[in-house]
C-alpha cells in the first residue's frame, strides 16, 4: 500500500487535527462493483456516526429520519473509482483509496497508477472544474456514467479538487456542512 496525503492547504481547509481520522483501502484488480459498493455503503453509514461522536454534530441517525446526505459521497466515490478502473491502470494494478474525516470536511484520495493525473493541463482543468476537451465526448463504459456527465458528478459533488501531479493522485474535498439535509 502506497501511503499518501493531500497538501497542507487541503488539510487546513478541512481542519485536520487530533480528532480527525484517516483510512487507506486497496481495491485489487479487476473491477469488482459489488465489493466497491459494499465497502462504501458500510463507510457511508459510519461517517455520520463519526461526526456525531467526534465533533458533536447534530446528525439524526434514526431510520427514515436521517439528515445526512450521503448521495454526494456516493457520487464522487463511485464515479472516481469507476474511472480509475475504466481509464487508469487500476484494472491492472488496483486502486489505492484514502479517506480523511476532519472537523470541516471529508477528503477522498484516488491513486489509479495511470498518467492522466500526472499531467499539468489536467491538474489546471480539474482544479478549476473545467472539462478537458478530450473527455467532452460521450464515451460509455459499461457500469459508468461516461463522458461529461461522469465528470459533472465529481465536479458538482466536490467543493474543492486538488491533483498531485508527481504521484498522479486525485483529491476530492467535500465540506461536511453541505452534507446536512435541509
Amino acid at each position: 500500500m502506497n501511503i499518501f496525503m493531500p497538501s497542507n492547504k487541503v488539510l487546513e481547509t478541512i481542519c485536520w487535527n487530533e480528532k480527525s481520522t484517516k483510512q487507506y483501502t486497496f481495491f485489487p484488480p479487476p473491477y469488482n462493483e459489488p465489493l466497491i459498493i459494499g465497502y462504501f455503503e458500510g463507510l457511508s453509514h459510519q461517517i455520520p456516526s463519526f461526526y456525531k461522536s467526534q465533533f458533536k454534530m447534530d446528525f439524526n441517525l434514526l431510520p427514515g429520519q436521517e439528515n445526512f446526505n450521503g448521495q454526494r459521497l456516493v457520487d464522487v466515490f463511485l464515479e472516481a473509482a469507476q474511472n480509475a478502473y475504466a481509464h487508469g491502470n487500476a484494472s491492472i494494478r488496483g486502486l489505492n483509496y484514502l479517506i480523511l474525516l476532519a472537523e470541516k470536511g471529508i477528503c477522498h484520495g484516488f491513486q489509479d497508477w495511470g498518467s492522466f493525473f500526472k499531467r499539468h493541463d489536467i491538474k489546471e482543468k480539474f482544479e478549476n472544474k473545467i472539462h478537458p476537451e478530450e473527455l467532452n465526448h460521450n464515451i460509455k463504459v459499461e457500469g459508468t456514467a461516461g463522458g461529461r456527465f461522469g465528470l459533472d458528478l465529481i465536479f458538482c459533488g466536490s467543493d474543492k479538487i486538488e491533483i498531485d501531479t508527481k504521484k498522479g493522485i486525485l483529491y476530492c474535498v467535500q465540506f461536511i456542512d453541505k452534507m446536512i439535509k435541509q
